[in-house]
């Protein structure tokens, strides 16, 4: 039997495999495409996180919007009521009376205001405060008549009419026509 060398040439180059070159090829068409996948995949991460930190930002101001809202809101809650009693309220105090609950000149003194706005003025970096002012006694702000004012200098204190409402540290406005004073309750039930 003789062979055809005509039809063994041909089988043979269809059974070679790949040449160098067409390795070189595949390999950079490869690359180029792994390239474009990962400038895609890179651009669309920037895209996410620029869209999810945005949203991030939005809910923390809602928060903090909400809680400045409650605040405000609450704002002189327990505080004098002038309508309580129209001849000792502290809307005709003169001047009005400041207290320094915690003996610290670093930290601001309690007044009669339910809201206050301070300015930080034109310094960069430097944000206005609001400070918002009301009690948590669940007996709201019902004046209590004082009985004795003779032995207000003395070591017994005032004496009120009753103590409902009254605890010991609350801090209290005294007030007679346009003379007031704020003080802490020494002893409520003394």
């Amino acid at each position: 039997m003789k062979l055809n060398k005509k039809y063994l040439s041909y089988d043979r180059l269809y059974h070679s495999g790949f040449s160098l070159v067409e390795l070189m090829v595949g390999l950079v068409i490869g690359l180029i495409a792994s390239l474009v996948i990962m400038q895609v995949f890179s651009a669309f991460e920037g895209q996410k996180r620029s869209t999810s930190g945005t949203a991030d930002a939005q809910t923390n101001g809602s928060i903090a919007l909400h809680h400045i809202q409650r605040d405000v809101q609450m704002a002189g809650y327990g505080l004098p009521m002038p309508s309580a009693d129209a001849d000792n309220t502290s809307l005709n105090c003169s001047p009005f009376p400041v207290f320094d609950h915690d003996d610290n000149p670093a930290t601001p003194d309690l007044d009669v205001f339910p809201l206050v706005i301070d300015d930080a003025g034109s310094a960069d970096g430097v944000s206005d405060v609001v400070t918002a002012r009301f009690s948590n006694t669940a007996m709201g702000a019902i004046p209590v008549k004082i009985v004795n004012a003779t032995n207000a200098n003395a070591a017994t204190g005032l004496a009120a009419e009753n103590n409902i409402g009254c605890k010991d540290n609350d801090i209290v406005l005294i007030s007679q026509g346009p003379l007031c004073r704020m003080t802490r309750v020494a002893d409520a039930n003394g």
